[in-house]
């Protein structure tokens, strides 16, 4: 463990840095050949990076559900300085990955029966199926 409250603390020996999440659908990995080129900071900066851009993903803006990100190697440019723009890049690199990955998008399937006044149904029925995503099997 990092012990130091910031979040980031050893994976045990696998080679990295892990991210502590209270959602542990994701794992975070910044690999030592990484981390030899940064400072303690820039890896946080870096694992922060990856978080964010892993909590909207590609597909409707949904969190990464199930997935082992890592960082093996970075070459950074001398103009990249800040820890701002360590994080904006790590980010990016994760949006780059994860759209030529073609991720999939997993959405719940459920039965549900609504009993509605008449003249609300039009506006149930489109709430439904419009950003709900939903389909209508059976009307009345």
């Amino acid at each position: 463990d990092g012990g130091d409250g910031d979040g980031v603390g050893s994976d045990g020996g696998a080679g990295g840095l892990l991210l502590a999440s209270g959602d542990s659908s994701v794992r975070l990995s910044v690999s030592r050949a990484a981390q030899e080129h940064l400072l303690q900071r820039e890896v946080k900066a870096v694992m922060e990076g990856l978080h964010g851009a892993s909590q909207h993903g590609q597909l409707i803006g949904y969190p990464l559900h199930g997935a082992s990100i890592s960082l093996r190697s970075l070459h950074r440019p001398r103009n990249v300085a800040t820890v701002e723009a360590l994080r904006a890049a790590a980010a990016d690199a994760l949006d780059e990955a994860i759209a030529a990955a073609t991720p999939h998008l997993l959405e719940p399937i459920m039965k549900l029966e609504l009993r509605a006044p008449e003249r609300h149904v039009g506006a149930v029925l489109s709430d439904l199926t419009g950003s709900r995503r939903g389909t209508g099997q059976q009307l009345p």
